[in-house]
């Protein structure tokens, strides 16, 4: 048993927590301030004899394969733990496409038999962390990747509603109700 385990053997193991990027992957576990790894979101292909990223693919059929690959090295070479045991938190882009998705739920219940996955949206989740009653993320997106700048502040007036608008340019505005 891992030291971070806990002693008590009730206790319910951490989730896992991957965030497959286009140039660098975190993976690691919930509760934890830090992810265990960052690695390039790429793997060494034996049949082709280079590293392969995961996102390079032509059919889904190559995406599984790439999936695969780069979830065994995470689980067996960085992290060292069985993907039978735990549960995963995908955090992803809004803009993620769904065969993506798909291919990737089809390798974690069918290949590594998780026993659950939860999907959360990346803006979503930075705005969390904040606990303010009114954030706005806007999230910066060029060829390769995309950066997020988050803001808090009070809310202009007291509202009962959530209020989610998604604009390519001006990003993800995520109001919160305010409760004093």
């Amino acid at each position: 048993m891992a030291l971070y385990e806990g002693i008590a053997l009730i206790q319910e193991k951490q989730a896992v927590v991957l965030d497959l990027g286009t140039d660098y992957t975190k993976f690691g576990f919930t509760g934890e301030a830090a992810p265990r790894c960052i690695i390039p979101s790429e793997y060494w292909c034996a049949a082709e004899r280079r590293h392969k990223r995961v996102y390079d693919y032509k059919d889904v059929e190559e995406l599984y394969d790439n999936l695969v690959h780069m979830l065994h090295i995470l689980y067996f070479r960085h992290v060292l733990v069985n993907p039978k045991e735990r549960k995963v938190v995908v955090v992803e882009s809004l803009f993620t496409p769904t065969q993506f998705r798909e291919t990737l739920a089809k390798v974690l219940f069918l290949h590594y038999e998780v026993s659950g996955v939860l999907w959360a949206d990346s803006p979503r989740l930075c705005a969390l962390t904040l606990g303010a009653p009114v954030v706005l993320v806007e999230k910066l997106i060029d060829e390769m990747g995309g950066k997020l700048r988050t803001w808090q502040t009070r809310p202009s007036r007291s509202s009962p509603q959530t209020y989610v608008a998604i604009s390519p340019r001006k990003g993800l505005v995520l109001s919160i109700p305010y409760i004093p």
